[in-house]
Parts: structure tokens; sequence; C-alpha cells
């Protein structure tokens, strides 16, 4: 049932979704008490010396605390790309570690890259903390390789006739083993959306109307197949439809 007391969220049925994930707090825990950061710590971001200010424009919002990074800033579950590798073979202590990484880095060992890190989901806080933990790297030179966090994107699963101040998302929650070591891959975002609790918010934006639209004539019938869509756009479409038959549309 729609709240009422709840202003219209601007959207439209099928439209896209991005969700922008927490990184969950035991792995912001880790990932600092392996590199010595403090959580509580703040910095600020500031232009190279001899950069133009006015032109600056930093990956976070500055000052922050190094919790806040961690947690709302920082890309680390995703495969980083083959020139991070690189960089961070700079900072490996062990020395069969930093050549290991050095050459996954080289294109001509990229299927090495994707059978060990992009197939075994490894993410950046994986690689430094678990499988290659000789890599010791100083909070600034972190900001500066890691990637900013990425919205995941999801398609609106509530008609926005039926559903106008509410938006329904369907998505699995992602657990995915790996062949290396028998760890799981958690989904950053999946995992931040199940964890949520009544009346906790969730940072959201709109990409804009995907090609998920019913037929001008509500009598047009439907075939719908969810052939690696999922059920979520079907099922606002759907949602809509009896919509548009209670309401004698």
């Amino acid at each position: 049932e729609d709240d009422a007391g709840l202003p219209p969220f601007l959207y439209s049925t099928g439209d896209n979704i991005g969700v922008m994930p927490v990184n969950r707090a035991e792995m912001v825990e880790q990932v600092a008490d392996h590199l010595g950061f403090d959580l509580e710590d703040t910095f600020v971001l500031r232009p190279p010396a001899g950069g133009d200010a006015s032109t600056f424009s930093p990956k976070v919002p500055t000052p922050c605390t190094v919790a806040e990074y961690l947690s709302l800033y920082a890309e680390l579950t995703l495969p980083p790309r083959r020139d991070v590798m690189r960089v961070l073979a700079t900072f490996a202590e062990d020395t069969s570690e930093r050549e290991e990484l050095y050459q996954m880095s080289k294109k001509k060992n990229y299927d090495k890259f994707r059978e060990s890190i992009s197939k075994e989901h490894l993410g950046l806080a994986d690689i430094i903390t678990n499988y290659y933990p000789s890599i010791q790297i100083s909070l600034a030179d972190f900001i500066q390789i890691c990637t900013p966090l990425q919205p995941r994107w999801y398609s609106a699963s509530s008609s926005s006739l039926a559903s106008p101040h509410a938006l329904s998302l369907t998505f699995d929650v992602i657990t995915i083993p790996r062949a290396l070591d028998g760890s799981f891959c958690l989904g950053a975002c999946s995992h931040h959306m199940a964890n949520l609790l009544v009346g906790e918010s969730c940072r959201i934006m709109k990409l804009g109307t995907s090609g998920f639209v019913l037929p001008l004539s509500p009598k047009t019938p439907l075939l719908m197949v969810a052939n690696g869509t999922g059920v979520a756009p079907m099922r606002a479409l759907c949602q809509e439809r009896f919509y548009q038959k209670k309401m004698g549309l």
C-alpha cells in the first residue's frame, strides 16, 4: 500500500534507478586496520602544487573522515583495472607478491588477470587484505588509485501510476562463491539494501526512462520475455496494466 503522507517520487514505470551502495563496516575496518588508517582521522583534498584551484574537482567531498571515505566513496568490492594492479605491485613488500601483481598487469597476461581477479570477483579490499597482504600504501596514494564508488543500476519494479508515492526495487542478494579458496564475494549494494531497516535511507539517482513502456492502448495484448532483464520491469508493467483495468482506462 502507498503511504499517502510521502511526496510523489518523480519516476516513470520502467525507469533505471541507480543505488549508491555503502561498503560493509567489517570490510572498512579490515582495510583501515591492515593499512594503519585511523577511521576517525579527517583529511582535506587540495589541488596539486601549482594547480588551478578553480578547476580542481576532488573525487570525494572534502573535508572527509577516513570512515566516510571508505564507507561511502571508495570502490572496494569491484575488481580493479590492470593499471591499478601495476601500481599496487610497487607497494607490495613481498618480492613474489610484487612480481605476481606486476605480471597480471601486463596485456599479454590478461587471461591470468581475468581468471585470478575478474572471475574470482576480487575487489581492492580483498586484494590488499587477504590475497596480497604485503601491500602497504598511504592514504593519499590509496585515494589516488581507488576508483570512486559507482551506483548499481536497477529497473523500477513498481508502476508510477499505481504507486506514485513509493518506488519498488526487486533484486537478488548477491553472494558468489570463489573457486580460489571457498570464500564469498558479497554484493556491496544488494547486501546494503537487504540489511536496511524500516525508516533508514538509501542514496538513489535516476538515469532516465528505459525502453520498458506499455502500448498506448491498454487493450493491446502483451507477451513478456524476461530474457536477461529479470522480472523487475515485467512486474512494473503488470502492475500498471492491473491499475489501468481497475481504473477503467
